[in-house]
């Protein structure tokens, strides 16, 4: 989980840095709604707990839980990582 969170961590404040900070924050919000919040829902919660029916539920606890974030940081790191190395934000203009 370290080396995820090392890569989301340091892609992003370097995205940032160059100037290129929706992509990072359009990920994030993106992710977070519709991947890490579903996928926490349904890890968690055994079948008839949660509180939306139309999601598969699981029930793994906690340990849903920590799986879920595992998989939240690991694919954002990767898209932002991809995102560093594509080389958008070389185009982007800084405000002085």
């Amino acid at each position: 989980m370290n080396l995820a969170d090392a890569l989301n961590l340091g892609c992003a404040f370097c995205l940032r840095g160059a100037g290129d900070v929706k992509f990072p924050a359009m990920m994030l919000l993106v992710l977070s709604w519709f991947g890490f919040v579903p996928l926490v829902h349904m890890l968690t919660f055994a079948p008839g707990q949660g509180f939306v029916d139309f999601l598969p539920q699981f029930g793994l606890g906690a340990t849903g839980s920590w799986l879920a974030a595992l998989a939240y940081i690991t694919v954002l790191g990767v898209c932002l990582s991809a995102r560093w190395k594509s080389g958008r934000w070389k185009l982007m203009e800084l405000a002085h």
